[in-house]
């Protein structure tokens, strides 16, 4: 009788990423931590030792802050969340499903003389914003 892996899932917990967008003098920071699972067909690293395909949990580290990198746009963690997830399930073939959690920071922009300064910001509450892709 063999055995049958129904399910095969890794992934990457609590990758810090902070990102700012520059819009002329004016820069928009956030600050997000980033949890990656992906579901793949891998039953072959379990059976035959071979872990051909796999994709790595420092490739998953390494490709949040690439895409964080890539966001030309300011964005939304939901959107960032959403093109990582993406980018995962289209660039390994062996990945058939990408779960992407987003926690993000609040920061706040910096008031000097009632008006909010271009690029200062301070970090708010302890209030989280969560995304799950």
């Amino acid at each position: 009788m063999s055995a049958e892996l129904p399910l095969h899932q890794h992934g990457k917990s609590r990758v810090r990423v902070a990102r700012t967008w520059r819009e002329g003098d004016v820069h928009h920071f956030v600050e997000w931590t980033v949890h990656t699972m992906l579901e793949s067909a891998m039953e072959h690293a379990f059976k035959q030792g071979d872990n051909t395909g796999m994709t790595a949990t420092d490739t998953q580290k390494n490709t949040v802050y690439i895409i964080a990198q890539r966001m030309s746009q300011r964005c939304s963690c939901e959107e960032y969340a959403i093109a990582l997830a993406q980018h995962f399930v289209r660039q390994y073939p062996l990945v058939s499903k990408a779960k992407v959690t987003v926690e993000q920071k609040p920061w706040t922009r910096v008031q000097l003389n009632g008006k909010p300064h271009d690029h200062g910001g301070v970090q708010g509450s302890c209030q989280h914003h969560h995304s799950r892709y």
